[in-house]
């Protein structure tokens, strides 16, 4: 939901930011201090709902999809880097394998 559900953050209370894996959450003070102490596992251990931006909209969202969220923006960043490796490095590397590999097919031109 756009709006925090009851009870997350307690009336009175704001949100906390925490940052995972570069991606910024805003969650229950008390989340956040679990955080700091435990690391993201508490995150979802508490059960409580936590704000992520997800395809440019701030939502309210259990902390299982907050993980599959930050999951999925980490798997596009590494496609992303594989894409980029294939077409720039790639072709480097194929070429030098065969090179090599002629030189070792054919031991007089060394």
């Amino acid at each position: 939901t756009v709006e925090a559900p009851a009870g997350t953050p307690q009336p009175g209370e704001k949100p906390v930011k925490v940052t995972v894996n570069g991606r910024e959450l805003w969650v229950a003070p008390e989340v956040a201090a679990a955080y700091e102490k435990s690391g993201p596992g508490a995150i979802g251990a508490s059960g409580k709902s936590v704000r992520i931006e997800m395809d440019g909209q701030w939502l309210w969202v259990h902390p299982e999809v907050a993980a599959a969220e930050i999951d999925r923006g980490l798997a596009e960043t590494e496609k992303t880097q594989l894409e980029t490796w294939n077409k720039d490095v790639r072709p480097a590397m194929v070429a030098a394998r065969d090179w090599y590999g002629f030189y070792a097919s054919n031991p007089k031109l060394l």
